[in-house]
Parts: C-alpha cells; sequence; structure tokens
C-alpha cells in the first residue's frame, strides 16, 4: 500500500515541475519577444526555446491567448512587487515600478503597451495597478487629490507607452533614464503641493 509521505513527495515533486516548466515556457517567451511582437512567436518557435514538445505547451497554454494574460499577470505582479517593496513617496516608489515596466519594455514591449490600453469599458491590467498607485498616493497625501485617478493613471500610461515607442528603452541606462523622465514629466504636475505662505507687507 502506497505511503502517504511518498505520494506527498510525488505530488510536490511532480507540482515544482509543472511549475518550471510554465517558468520555462514564459522565459522564452521574453526572449523571443526581444526581437518579434508576441503576435509574430509560433507555439513551435517558443516551445523550441523552452525545450519541451509543442503537447507541453498546450497542457500549460491552452491558446496564445492565455499565455498573453500569464505574461500580462506576470508583468502587473512586478510593478506591484516593486512598488510595495519600495519605502518613501510615492514618486520613488513609482520610480521602482518604472524601472520594471522599462526592463520589459526591452522584451515583451507588446504585451506591456497592451496592458496599459483601455479594453472596452475597462482599463488593461497595468493601467488598474497604475490607478490603484494613483488612489494610495492619494490617501498618503503626496499625490493631488483634486484630480481625478483614473485621468492620472492614463496620463502616466501614455508618457510611458509614448516613451517606449522611442525605442531606447532597452539601451544601456536606458530604463533609467526614461524613469527620470516619466517623473519629470508628470510628477510635478501630479504631486501634492505645499501650501504656500502668505506674505504680508506689515511683517
Amino acid at each position: 500500500m502506497p505511503n502517504g509521505n511518498n505520494l506527498a513527495h510525488a505530488t510536490s515533486r511532480r507540482s515544482r515541475k509543472k511549475q518550471r516548466t510554465r517558468r520555462a515556457i514564459l522565459e522564452a517567451t521574453r526572449q523571443l519577444a526581444t526581437h518579434s511582437p508576441l503576435s509574430a512567436l509560433s507555439v513551435e518557435a517558443i516551445s523550441e526555446a523552452a525545450d519541451i514538445a509543442r503537447a507541453t505547451f498546450f497542457l500549460h497554454f491552452p491558446t496564445k491567448a492565455s499565455l498573453r494574460v500569464a505574461l500580462e499577470e506576470e508583468l502587473v505582479a512586478e510593478f506591484v512587487e516593486a512598488v510595495d517593496s519600495t519605502p518613501g513617496r510615492s514618486p520613488e516608489r513609482l520610480r521602482a515600478g518604472l524601472a520594471r515596466m522599462f526592463a520589459w519594455g526591452a522584451s515583451a514591449g507588446d504585451v506591456l503597451h497592451a496592458s496599459l490600453a483601455v479594453r472596452g469599458n475597462s482599463a488593461g491590467p497595468l493601467l488598474a495597478a497604475l490607478e490603484a498607485f494613483v488612489r494610495g498616493g492619494q490617501r498618503r497625501g503626496d499625490l493631488r487629490r483634486d484630480l481625478p485617478p483614473e485621468r492620472m493613471a492614463r496620463a502616466l500610461a501614455g508618457a510611458i507607452g509614448g516613451m517606449l515607442g522611442d525605442g531606447r528603452a532597452g539601451e544601456t541606462g536606458g530604463g533609467e533614464a526614461r524613469c527620470d523622465e516619466v517623473l519629470g514629466v508628470l510628477l510635478r504636475g501630479m504631486g501634492e503641493s505645499k501650501p504656500r505662505l502668505k506674505w504680508s507687507a506689515g511683517r
């Protein structure tokens, strides 16, 4: 009769192998997407790069659309992790998140662009994460509260998409420079202004 511990160990091993294979597919896709958009990549090319059989690909991702969704989820998770793990005010936190974004822009740039877009009546996953970031900054008091968070997030998304489009995000130091450009262009207008001291002629 099979030992319960042995069964649990075998199940855990299969689970780890499944996760490694999934990880290999995602990493191979990002590497290939450095040279071609995801829409142009074939399942055969991705499978070969990941060193798996074509049938194995479909065990993990039934369609290429499901692969795109997984990449978007990974992108959003990396952005949120970078923002949440960075101490300080909203500009510093956003800079960390932007650095992750531009690293993606050097590989799966079309996935990044799509995740920043508005889809029908709802925001793409990364645009939604930007909205959540803005709302958090407004609650903390270091982003302006007189502007709708949706509008601020879309302004950020537009600037990010435009700077990705100049083709320099993948250059050495390019991602860091793009982060500073986005922050410089937008956050001066989005940051919560400090109250000005009133001048009195009698003082």
